[in-house]
């Protein structure tokens, strides 16, 4: 489109490696759920416990989606491209390849709760039996709208795999996002600075008004995605101050959250300071580290990372049963203390997730790739398969 600057250098190609580092930090942080209580003096207690901060990949992936989903709205910009064609693409690949995967989970819970009883459904974060979730319950699960579903319509919120809880909130990031577009492309980053303004608002007005807005995108994880949008907007677009100006806010937000998290469960009603401090630290890496981001995307070494965040939407479909029932079996046969947990549990729910998703992404998640679009105009840049999103969205 005429009138709108090109960006600079809309490709981040190591995102692909910290993609995958944050898969691999929810698998591991999984996979140590059946480990025994901490005992008086266990010196693996300590490594166990930086295990279990693994759900911090959670917050990594919003702010990896807010930079990914911008370098796409941003090509719509210059490509013109229809909002119907913005909103299929988002469709196509992330709704096909998740019912497929809900299908065999299905297959695989009502079967293996048969075969082998409490595999999946014992009282540590169970797989409901699919029958145990209603049918208001299976809308909101196969329309990704479940973490908010309940506040309208329906029973009250039940997830059947968990973890997909966090594509509710991106797919919400995403609709956010195709309406940026369609109130102006040429104002697109001022729109998405005033909704994030407007989110801060709200998340704190609902809870002096006592109003439950959790799950809904404007309770303050929003607030992850902007940080991703903020990356880009400073890289391709920021001026020579820009980027420390962002490194000074995310420093500033991350230090707000950590010593001032009283203060923030009182104003949004929940313990958000958590996702906050790590999304903040992460979007200042993200800035720091961007020189030297074709050396690491090209690092040999971290060609594993490179190939589990290329292929991460699967893993992260296929990482929740797989780990659930190889971790309970690896404890019904004693694996529970924390030297086995991590020298064996561990490693074997990493290795066994990556070898199912590997064939998952290949037969199942490729067929839904989106093509990639000529560019429509010089000094655009093609966007390659970096610029996915959390869910492997282009």
């Amino acid at each position: 489109m005429s009138g709108i600057a090109a960006p600079r250098c809309p490709r981040y190609q190591s995102l692909d490696v910290w993609r995958g580092v944050a898969c691999l930090m929810v698998v591991v942080y999984h996979a140590t759920f059946y480990a025994a209580p901490a005992a008086p003096r266990d010196d693996a207690w300590p490594w166990l416990s930086l295990a279990r901060l693994g759900w911090i990949g959670v917050p990594i992936f919003f702010v990896i989606s807010g930079y990914c989903i911008t370098a796409t709205a941003d090509r719509s910009r210059h490509r013109g491209f229809a909002i119907g064609d913005y909103a299929w693409r988002r469709f196509r690949r992330i709704f096909p390849p998740y019912w497929i995967f809900l299908a065999f989970a299905v297959v695989v819970v009502g079967l293996g709760d048969v075969l082998v009883p409490q595999l999946f459904t014992d009282e540590i974060d169970p797989i409901p039996r699919p029958h145990w979730r209603s049918a208001w319950q299976w809308f909101g699960n196969l329309t990704l709208t479940e973490t908010w579903r309940h506040h309208v319509i329906g029973d009250a919120r039940g997830f059947f795999i968990s973890p997909a809880w966090t594509l509710c909130y991106e797919e919400q990031f995403y609709f956010v996002t195709g309406l940026l577009l369609w109130l102006g492309r040429a104002h697109f980053f001022r729109w998405a600075g005033v909704v994030t303004a407007l989110v801060a608002a709200v998340a704190v007005l609902t809870h002096t008004a006592g109003i439950d807005v959790r799950g809904f995108f404007f309770d303050g994880r929003w607030l992850l995605f902007a940080a991703g949008i903020l990356v880009y907007h400073v890289v391709n677009y920021g001026r020579r101050s820009a980027p420390w100006l962002a490194g000074a806010s995310f420093a500033g937000f991350a230090a707000l959250a950590t010593f001032g998290k009283r203060q923030l469960h009182a104003l949004v009603g929940y313990d958000i300071d958590h996702d906050l401090q790590v999304g903040a630290c992460f979007a200042l890496v993200a800035l720091a580290l961007l020189g030297v981001d074709r050396r690491m995307f090209a690092a040999p070494l971290l060609w594993p990372l490179r190939l589990c965040g290329q292929m991460c939407y699967s893993l992260y479909l296929i990482h929740w049963p797989v780990t659930k029932a190889v971790s309970h079996v690896l404890a019904w046969n004693g694996f529970t203390g924390h030297v086995e947990t991590l020298l064996v549990v561990v490693p074997a729910c990493i290795a066994t997730s990556v070898a199912l998703a590997w064939p998952f992404h290949r037969f199942v998640e490729m067929r839904f790739l989106n093509s990639p679009v000529t560019a429509a105009s010089p000094g655009i840049p093609e966007l390659g398969r970096h610029t996915q999103g959390v869910d492997g969205s282009s």
